[in-house]
């Protein structure tokens, strides 16, 4: 495929902790502990990527191990990640989540913030030329809502198509300060349920 699908958004290493019981104690639990690359733009442009896409992706990431075993991953991909931020200013995001051994998820603790944050208006800006070629630009709701409204507000202004992942209910409330069109929105129930209630 010719066309080019722009990503930007979250870039971070999960950690998952699977306890080997189905205990809730708080407690410490036996159990596996797994790194690997995530983020939900940087996940998209893998598999878009594995799919035979043309995949172009933007966001943060540290100067550090964490970081370069993100890029390898995602190079290794296919995906062309040459308009990441890499900075020795803040860490590479971090996801972690927990389980029981039936893989009921308890609960997760994102630290990515601090590299959101340098995902600006002017970071958008300053790729334009790049974002320019795309066919689509997808979005995360892990950018701030200037960086939000700077994307979709180019997109529009180039008659490209946006896609946006609300990422979390906790996050979805930043599409509702989005000014301009939106072609497609994915949620899961409760990102729904936060933003369009249970009517």
């Amino acid at each position: 495929m010719k066309g080019i699908v722009s990503i930007i958004g979250g870039i971070n290493i999960d950690i998952k902790g699977i306890a080997d019981s189905e205990s809730i104690e708080s407690d410490s639990h036996p159990g596996i502990i797994h790194f690997s690359s995530g983020g939900v733009a940087r996940n998209i442009a893998e598999n878009l990527s594995l799919l035979g896409l043309n995949v172009k992706l933007f966001g943060c990431i540290g100067d550090d191990e964490f970081g370069r075993l993100i890029l390898k991953r995602t190079d290794s991909a296919g995906v062309n990640s040459e308009g990441v931020i890499k900075t020795s200013a803040v860490s590479t995001s971090v996801y972690l989540a927990v389980s029981n051994i039936s893989k009921n998820f308890h609960y997760a603790v994102n630290d990515t913030q601090r590299t959101s944050d340098l995902v600006t208006a002017d970071y958008i800006r300053s790729n334009s030329k790049t974002l320019k070629e795309s066919n689509m630009i997808v979005l995360d709701t892990n950018l701030n809502a200037e960086a939000l409204n700077e994307a979709v507000s180019f997109a529009n202004e180039n008659g490209i198509p946006v896609f946006v992942d609300v990422v979390s209910a906790e996050k979805s409330a930043r599409v509702k300060e989005i000014d301009g069109h939106v072609d497609f929105l994915s949620v899961n129930k409760a990102e729904f349920r936060k933003l369009f209630g249970d009517g």
